[in-house]
C-alpha cells in the first residue's frame, strides 16, 4: 500500500517540477500543454507558458486549482546542473575559448563577477594557463 505524503511534501515536490513540460487535463475536458511556470501553494493554482495552441498571442495561462483534473509531466526538468560552476565554465571555454566574461555570464545566467572569480580559481588550479589561447586564457571582460 502506498504511503501517504504530507501536503507540504506534495507541494514541495510540485514546486521542484517548475520548469517541466506538462499536460494539464481540466475537469471540463480541455487539455493545456506547456511549461509549468509557477504554483500557488494555498489554492494549487498554476501558471503555464503554453506551447503551440490555437491563439499564439496568449502565452501564459493561469489555471485555477479547482479546474484541474490531473497533470501529466511530459518532460521533467532535470536538476539545474550536476556539474559545478567551474566545470561548466571550463566546458564553455574548451568549446569556445574566445568567449568574453559577459558572454559566459549570459549563457550560464549568472553575474559576471562570479565568472571572473571562477576563472581566477581555474587559473590558480592550472586548468587555464596564461598565454594559452586554447585553454581560455584570452577571456575578455
Amino acid at each position: 500500500m502506498p504511503s501517504k505524503i504530507h501536503a507540504d511534501d506534495f507541494i514541495d515536490k510540485i514546486e521542484r517540477m517548475i520548469g517541466s513540460l506538462v499536460k494539464v487535463y481540466l475537469i471540463d475536458g480541455r487539455i493545456i500543454v506547456g511549461k509549468l511556470i509557477s504554483l500557488d501553494p494555498d489554492y494549487l493554482n498554476i501558471l503555464i507558458e503554453e506551447v503551440g495552441g490555437e491563439n499564439v498571442d496568449e502565452k501564459l495561462t493561469l489555471i485555477p486549482g479547482t479546474s484541474i483534473g490531473y497533470i501529466k509531466f511530459i518532460k521533467v526538468k532535470t536538476p539545474i546542473e550536476k556539474k559545478s560552476l567551474e566545470e561548466r565554465v571550463l566546458d564553455l571555454l574548451e568549446r569556445e575559448p574566445n568567449l568574453s566574461v559577459s558572454e559566459i555570464a549570459k549563457i550560464l545566467n549568472i553575474e559576471p563577477s562570479r565568472v571572473r572569480s571562477v576563472i581566477r580559481r581555474l587559473r590558480r588550479k592550472g586548468y587555464i594557463k596564461s598565454g594559452d589561447e586554447k585553454s581560455g586564457s584570452e577571456v575578455k571582460s
